[in-house]
């Protein structure tokens, strides 16, 4: 039994031996790591070395991710062979997607996001937002939609700069194109749950009963889009909150489950618990990356405005206190 290597001991390892065994586009090119500012993290990077920074597009994997399969699977000689393969594919792709990444349509696919504002400080720093309570509104490039995926890149302020375009210009861009690209939909919880349990292959006699079990007090309602990635973003579009509100004759709490969705609930109860059930939540079932806000918001049916509900101390959605430092790595190269 051979012992577990150490993130760093991991890193080093792939680093040094990675190279024999890249292949095809990849094949003679210098591997290299560097830390990349993501939503919420910062990761590790692992890519090859680009020959021409301005228009090759090169595949990045995030060592952390690689060394989580490391540890559900100790053996580095065939990671090395996956990495090597889906790097070599990747390159292929990236050929076709840097070619459409052209910014001459850009302006029809600029698109929306929400990321928490304290935990995405460093992040902010380099590309054109907006703050909205607790959160703020980001913007991201739609490439392209196929079997495997969205495939999207979030807009820094070079490219905003390449593309000529203000914040402003974007936000007024991303109002209408968001809602095109990324339709928003309101659909009943348990309606998300039954669709669920079907695509696991649960009879539809058992998906009822299923159903039935659920108190209709306890209705609640998701809120997301169509495609089911960044869906958060769709609460901002008022019509559809206004919309449930006056079915359900109610204001709402909107609790932050995901930047992929938010749930909403009729008003009652305390704000607080609740925003403490949806830290809990957080910390113990959301993947850091996919954390929106520890917060709860409230929807007003009659004033028609959406603001926070809830304060409560724990604005970082990483655990970690707001005041302590954090450790900033050197952004040499965080713009590739």
């Amino acid at each position: 039994e051979k012992a577990m290597m150490s993130y760093e001991i991991f890193k080093e390892a792939v680093m040094q031996e990675l190279p024999a065994y890249l292949k095809g586009p990849c094949a003679g090119r210098e591997v290299v790591s560097f830390p990349t500012q993501k939503v919420n993290e910062t990761l590790d990077t692992l890519s090859i070395k680009p020959r021409d920074y301005e228009h090759e597009a090169v595949p990045s994997l995030y060592m952390n991710k690689l060394y989580e399969e490391y540890q559900k699977n100790p053996d580095l000689q065939g990671l090395l062979h996956d990495i090597a393969d889906v790097m070599s594919a990747a390159m292929a792709k990236g050929a076709v997607c840097a070619k459409e990444l052209d910014m001459d349509n850009a302006r029809d696919r600029i698109v929306f996001q929400l990321v928490n504002t304290e935990q995405n400080k460093e992040l902010l720093a380099g590309m054109p937002h907006r703050e909205w309570q607790d959160l703020s509104i980001v913007y991201r490039l739609f490439v392209r939609e196929d079997h495997e995926g969205v495939y999207s890149a979030m807009i820094t302020n070079s490219m905003a700069e390449t593309m000529e375009l203000t914040e402003e210009e974007m936000y007024r861009l991303a109002a209408v194109n968001t809602k095109r690209i990324f339709t928003p939909t309101v659909r009943s919880l348990e309606a998300v749950m039954a669709e669920s349990l079907r695509r696991k292959g649960m009879p539809e006699a058992v998906v009822g009963v299923f159903l039935d079990m659920i108190p209709s007090e306890n209705m609640a309602f998701v809120i997301g889009n169509d495609k089911g990635i960044n869906g958060a973003i769709s609460m901002l579009y008022e019509d559809n909150l206004h919309a449930l509100a006056e079915k359900l004759g109610s204001d709402l709490y909107i609790l932050p489950s995901s930047v992929h969705e938010t749930i909403a609930v009729v008003a009652r109860g305390d704000a607080k618990e609740l925003a403490e059930e949806v830290e809990r939540i957080n910390m113990e079932t959301v993947d850091l990356g996919d954390r929106l806000s520890n917060q709860v918001y409230l929807y007003d049916k009659d004033l028609r405005m959406l603001s926070l509900a809830t304060d409560t101390p724990s604005k970082r959605l990483d655990g970690m206190k707001a005041a302590e430092p954090v450790l900033i790595y050197e952004p040499k190269e965080q713009s590739r």
